[in-house]
């Protein structure tokens, strides 16, 4: 339960670091 938590949360975070990569590359 706690390694899915953990691949989740790090998913969600690698999900924002993208939206923020791309955020950037568009600007």
């Amino acid at each position: 339960m706690r390694i899915v938590s953990f691949t989740e949360a790090r998913n969600g975070l690698k999900s924002v670091l993208d939206g923020v990569v791309n955020d950037a590359d568009c600007t």
